[in-house]
C-alpha cells in the first residue's frame, strides 16, 4: 500500500477494490498459497475491520466483483492434488484386530491397538480426536473419565474436534454389538490390560504411561497393514472415516451416516432426531 502512495495515520488504513486486488495477486504470485486460503485471509482481514468498527468496503452492500472473478481465476488454475487415500473397512479391521489378538507387538500394544482402531472406525473419529499430536493436553486429548460405560454401550466425550469450533464437546455413543470389532468389548479389553486409571491422565497410553501420540499410532498402523500384505503408503489417519463411510453405504440411510461421522454438509440432516436404537442400528449393520 506504501508504494501505490497510500498514507495514513490509524491503525486501519482506508482500503478499496485495487489494494484487494494488489493483496491477492501478492499471495498468489509471491507467496504462493491457495484461493482457499487467501479466502481465510480476507476474512482475518474483514473480521479486524468490522471489530475496530471501521468503515471499509467489507460493511458496505458494494460487492467486490474484480475480486470475486480474480479468485474464481486462481481457483481454475489451480492443479487438483488429491491424495489418493484408501479406505479402512470393516473387513480390513477385522483382519487387523485378528492379527493384534494373535500377538503383533507387545501384550499391551495390541490391546491399545485394537480398541484405537475399532473406536476410530465405528465412531467414525479423525485420527486427531483419539491421539495427541506430540504432548497430552487434558483440555483437548480423551482422559480417562472421558469414557463412561452403561448397560449395552459406552460413551465417549471428545473435549475438542474439529467441527467443534467453540469446544463445548460431542459424546459419541458406542454400542455392543458382539461382533469382532465389538466397540465396548475392545475398550474393556484394554481396560484391563492398562494401569489403573486416574481422572484426567491420558485414556490411550503408550509405554511408561506416556499419551498415544498421533505418529507413534500411524507408524504401528502401517506395520499392521504391511503385515496384512497392503500398501501402507496408501492409508492415513482419515482412512477410518472413509472406511467407515465405505462399509455403511448401501446398509444404512445417508442421513444416518451423515450423523455418525458428524459431517454437516447438508443443513437437513440437523432437523432429524437419532435415537440411540437408531444409532445402535446403524453400528450393527455397518458390521
Amino acid at each position: 500500500m506504501i508504494m501505490s502512495g497510500f498514507v495514513w495515520k490509524t491503525t486501519f488504513p482506508s482500503i478499496n477494490e485495487d489494494i484487494i486486488l494488489k493483496f491477492v495477486s501478492y499471495c498468489h504470485d509471491i507467496l504462493r498459497v491457495k484461493s482457499t486460503t487467501i479466502k481465510l485471509y480476507l476474512c482475518a482481514i474483514r473480521f479486524h475491520y468490522i471489530v475496530h468498527d471501521t468503515d471499509n468496503l467489507f460493511t458496505s452492500d458494494t460487492k467486490l466483483i474484480r475480486v470475486e472473478t480474480m479468485l474464481k481465476g486462481i481457483r481454475k488454475s489451480e492443479h487438483a492434488t488429491v491424495q489418493k487415500r484408501l479406505p479402512l473397512t470393516n473387513n480390513i479391521i477385522k483382519d487387523i484386530v485378528t492379527l493384534l489378538r494373535k500377538g503383533f507387538f507387545k501384550s499391551n500394544i495390541d490391546q491399545l491397538m485394537e480398541a484405537a482402531c475399532v473406536i476410530a472406525f465405528v465412531g467414525f473419529l479423525r485420527c486427531g480426536e483419539f491421539t495427541a499430536l506430540d504432548t497430552f493436553c487434558p483440555e483437548s486429548n480423551i482422559c480417562c473419565e472421558d469414557i463412561v460405560f452403561f448397560e449395552n454401550r459406552a460413551v465417549l466425550r471428545l473435549r475438542a474436534s474439529k467441527t467443534d469450533i467453540f469446544r463445548r464437546g460431542v459424546d459419541i455413543n458406542l454400542f455392543q454389538t458382539n461382533s469382532d470389532i465389538c466397540p465396548v468389548a475392545s475398550l474393556k479389553r484394554y481396560i484391563q490390560s492398562r494401569t489403573p486409571l486416574q481422572r484426567q491422565e491420558p485414556f490411550f497410553i503408550m509405554d511408561k504411561n506416556q499419551a498415544l501420540t498421533r505418529s507413534f499410532f500411524l507408524k504401528s498402523l502401517k506395520s499392521l497393514l504391511y503385515a496384512l500384505g497392503f500398501n501402507a503408503d496408501l492409508f492415513n489417519g482419515h482412512s477410518f472415516r472413509i472406511g467407515a463411510a465405505t462399509s455403511a453405504a448401501g446398509k444404512v440411510e445417508d442421513h444416518m451416516i451423515q450423523t455418525l461421522g458428524r459431517w454437516s454438509s447438508l443443513c437437513y440432516t440437523r432437523y432429524i432426531h437419532t435415537s440411540l436404537a437408531n444409532i445402535k442400528k446403524a453400528q450393527i449393520d455397518m458390521q
